[in-house]
């Protein structure tokens, strides 16, 4: 049995909940795609930093074959969740811009996000779909929340605007939905967002406009 043979074996086995181990097995989400699960089973050693060199390429290929596939989109973001894809997204963030990373692992960890921007264009372009709301409901749930760490704090709407930047073909809808709660967000505080220089995020999305241009901001940078 070849390397890939078993990736597939074992993507299969989560993807049905056979095996009632793996992260997106038993009572998880349903994955209903097997290139979905793959790249779902090494997002967690990508999001960890455990991920072998030869294993981020792998995912990249991935993410990147994929990116713009519909089912695969849905399939992926729905496993991961908002909250999930935001902390992957910060941290090939960090990983790009960290003090020393060569060439070559900032083009790897740009590409990343690349693909998993794409994968969210994809993916919240069909409103009806099952991924839609848990996704866009979860971006609510933590849009205005740290998702870094003390040191390094970041909001989740810059975490999410940051990364949309990479990618295109975002829907109407979902960027109007996104532009909304930005908005409600800075009504409910206009402090919220905090980080007005961050060494760390170079390309960090900040807010320093007032609701309407922030919701032009959000649809035109997007788009």
């Amino acid at each position: 049995m070849t390397e890939y043979d078993h990736d597939i074996k074992v993507a299969l086995l989560q993807a049905s909940g056979a095996d009632k181990s793996g992260l997106f097995g038993f009572n998880a989400n349903p994955v209903n795609d097997v290139e979905a699960v793959e790249a779902l089973n090494l997002t967690e050693k990508v999001r960890s930093g455990h991920a072998s060199e030869k294993e981020l390429k792998h995912y990249r290929d991935i993410m990147n074959e994929n990116s713009k596939d519909k089912h695969f989109s849905e399939a992926y973001l729905h496993g991961l969740g908002a909250k999930g894809t935001l902390d992957l997204a910060d941290k090939m963030e960090l990983a790009a811009n960290e003090h020393g990373a060569s060439k070559a692992d900032q083009k790897l960890y740009d590409s990343i996000n690349t693909s998993l921007a794409n994968t969210v264009a994809s993916g919240t372009r069909d409103t009806t779909s099952y991924a839609y709301k848990p996704f866009i409901e979860g971006l609510k749930d933590v849009g205005t929340d740290n998702i870094g760490d003390n040191q390094r704090p970041v909001n989740g709407y810059q975490t999410a605007v940051t990364l949309m930047q990479h990618g295109s073909g975002y829907g109407k809808q979902f960027l109007n939905d996104v532009a909304d709660d930005i908005i409600d967000a800075e009504k409910a505080n206009p402090n919220v967002w905090l980080h007005h220089v961050d060494v760390n995020r170079p390309t960090l999305s900040l807010f320093h406009h007032p609701s309407e241009l922030a919701r032009c901001r959000v649809r035109t940078a997007c788009t």
